[in-house]
């Protein structure tokens, strides 16, 4: 709208505060209104009087009942100042502002960065809460636009805001409107939402193009006013509607990028859990006191399974892990080749020799689990930590100066200390200390299932007692699965002196720590949004080592004898993606250096060696610790496979993770 009137310009004289009512009233300023102005002294020319003058005329075209505020923000860019106080801080928001700020009777919200000043009989009512404001976040803090902020009783109020001289640059809601975008917005997603930053010169320009914007001139001044709440309508529209000119030309800004992101972060993954305890000749704990616990989790996300089993055996073979995982598949509707049953190692349990005889009650627990877990299918969201923990293992295989490797084991005493005997030359191979743990929860924030990962032979029942105390800690329904890794060579330090105590009665001491470390590791996991789900497999076989051939055709473990009369043992290897956490099956006791080798990969930041997996070939050593000797390298016991098995296991299990990292990853 244009006014054709005479300018003082042109009359060598300046505006005087009569013009200035005259204009504000007919750019439709209403008596007893709350109005919010922006403005530009300079841009109004001469007045006389100067600020004081443009004040007068807005209190006079408000009237008595009319409320009149003023943004007085201190920016946070430049040098620091001075810390704020609400009645000398000056507004760095322009002249008009500060006068107001300064005006007898105004009163002044108190926020170090995004205050007011207001003058009229609503004033003191807007300023009064500003510093106890809550419930929106913003890079300001909470207060800044929370609810009880005068921005948020301006909304609420109706008031309308003019823009003196200035463009929509400089509007202040488009920031509570981005404050509300985030509360409406950030409770249906785990990760932070980055504030919501947009081009404000744009979004005027729609303001414009809706026929939203009253315009006219007061001075020489453009002046334009709309309604706070069109002003917010508007902007959360062209937020939630990803309106492209909000954002500009590449590169975009991260609240852009999640925009273009946000279809898939709403993928839901669902995922259920269950547990059942397994009963054995009466029993159901360990001789460790941990429980003997089936435990599962079932995930799903559009057309893909994952179940994975935890299991506090010693192995399966691969016969009896089929079984299982045919019984899981049945009861679940998930195929075999999407289901991972991994055993924990655990050796103060059943026996190896007693699982056949077991699997009937271990069927019964499985199956009930497996129900469970169907039953409890919910959104869920998933995070992962991982870190270096020391103390709860070593490397069992030493080189002495006979140039032999010798297994520090318990039934050999005479092996104990080595590194305290002058024949000691070094430990052998590379010890390998991380823990990583998956953190599930539902959208709903209740704890449905951790995941650990860590290698060593449970001797104790380190991760039993781990799993335990985590679901004792966070109670409910919540399940903690234990998985072991490349443990092949990994003990823990049993006849080391730990506080007083050696052997089995480490138990409290190297559980506690490790379960200590899994829930650190639990609260700092990060959730995110939307978990990628993806599981393959490939199945294999390893050629029986020729010396269990020869020898051991008719050995008393029955599945050895079958598989040294056939040559061959069969495996199916898998590998799992949840979001970042990557597990790939071992289908024995891989070595830890072999193990490390797994881990660096440049396609995810976790992956997993999961040891004793859809499986057993025994001990996996390269063919160089296969010469050098050492228990875990004598066919008479548990290396079973043929020199080079090692080497394949872990050619297949890189090639199954880099399958995995061809498809891309939310950022």
């Amino acid at each position: 709208m244009s006014v054709n009137r005479s300018s003082p310009a042109s009359e060598g004289r300046a505006w005087t505060q009569e013009e200035l009512v005259r204009d504000f009233r007919r750019l439709g300023i209403h008596p007893g209104e709350v109005l919010l102005f922006h403005s530009s002294l300079r841009s109004l020319g001469p007045v006389q009087g100067g600020a004081t003058t443009v004040i007068r005329a807005l209190l006079q075209a408000l009237g008595p009942r009319g409320t009149l505020v003023a943004p007085t923000i201190q920016h946070t860019s430049g040098l620091p100042r001075a810390p704020f106080e609400p009645a000398s801080s000056p507004s760095e928001t322009g002249w008009l502002t500060e006068e107001l700020r300064k005006w007898p009777g105004a009163a002044r919200s108190e926020h170090p960065t995004h205050s007011v000043a207001a003058l009229g009989p609503k004033a003191g009512d807007l300023v009064a809460s500003h510093a106890t404001a809550t419930g929106r976040w913003t890079p300001w803090g909470r207060a800044a636009f929370g609810e009880g902020s005068p921005w948020d009783l301006m909304y609420e109020w109706k008031a309308r805001c003019l823009f003196l001289g200035v463009g929509f640059e400089v509007c202040t809601f488009f920031h509570y409107a981005q404050c509300r975008f985030l509360q409406k917005w950030q409770t249906a997603y785990a990760e932070a939402i980055p504030f919501p930053r947009f081009d404000h010169k744009v979004m005027g320009q729609i303001l414009h193009e809706q026929g939203r914007v009253r315009q006219g001139q007061v001075g020489k001044a453009v002046a334009q006013m709309l309604g706070v709440r069109t002003i917010v309508r508007f902007s959360l529209r062209a937020m939630e509607q990803a309106e492209p000119r909000l954002f500009g030309r590449q590169p975009k800004n991260e609240f852009a990028r999640w925009l273009d992101q946000r279809k898939e972060r709403q993928a839901v993954l669902l995922g259920g859990v269950g547990s059942a305890p397994l009963r054995w000749k009466g029993r159901s704990k360990t001789q460790d006191g941990t429980s003997l616990t089936i435990r599962l989790l079932f995930l799903r996300e559009r057309d893909e399974r994952l179940i994975l089993l935890s299991l506090p055996l010693p192995i399966l073979t691969h016969g009896q892990s089929l079984r299982i995982r045919r019984l899981v598949g049945r009861e679940l509707g998930v195929p075999v080749g999407k289901i991972l049953a991994a055993c924990t190692h655990v050796h103060s349990g059943l026996n190896p020799s007693q699982i056949d005889a077991a699997l009937p009650a271990l069927e019964a627990a499985v199956g009930l689990a497996a129900r469970r877990a169907s039953a409890s299918l919910v959104p869920v969201r998933t995070g992962v930590a991982g870190e270096s923990v020391t103390g709860l293992s070593r490397l069992r295989r030493v080189l002495m100066n006979d140039d032999r490797v010798y297994s520090v084991r318990r039934a050999v005493p005479s092996a104990w200390n080595p590194e305290s005997k002058p024949e000691f030359v070094r430990e052998e191979g590379s010890l390998d200390n991380d823990l990583t743990v998956l953190r599930i929860e539902t959208t709903a924030g209740r704890p449905l299932a951790c995941v650990f990962h860590f290698a060593v032979h449970p001797i104790p029942d380190l991760h039993g007692y781990a799993a335990d105390w985590i679901e004792a800690a966070m109670g409910g329904d919540m399940v903690c699965l234990p998985l072991n890794g490349a443990l092949g060579d990994v003990d823990t330090p049993f006849e080391k002196d730990l506080g007083g105590s050696f052997g089995d009665e480490q138990l409290p001491k190297l559980g506690g720590i490790l379960a200590g470390s899994v829930a650190t590791l639990w609260a700092r996991a990060d959730l995110k949004d939307a978990s990628r789900l993806r599981v393959i497999g490939s199945k294999e076989t390893l050629t029986v080592h020729p010396r269990v051939c020869r020898d051991r055709g008719s050995d008393p473990v029955p599945w050895i004898a079958e598989s040294a009369r056939r040559g061959h043992f069969e495996i199916g290897m898998m590998a799992a993606q949840i979001g970042d956490f990557v597990m790939v099956t071992i289908p024995g006791e891989l070595s830890s250096s072999l193990g490390l080798t797994l881990k660096d990969s440049r396609h995810f930041p976790f992956i997993c060696p999961v040891g004793l997996a859809n499986g057993y070939a025994g001990y996996l050593l390269d063919r160089k610790a296969l010469k050098m000797g050492g228990y875990e390298a004598d066919p008479s016991y548990w290396s079973l496979a043929a020199p080079g098995s090692a080497e394949k296991i872990v050619r297949r299990a890189k090639a199954l993770v880099a399958r995995l990292g061809t498809r891309p990853r939310l950022s």
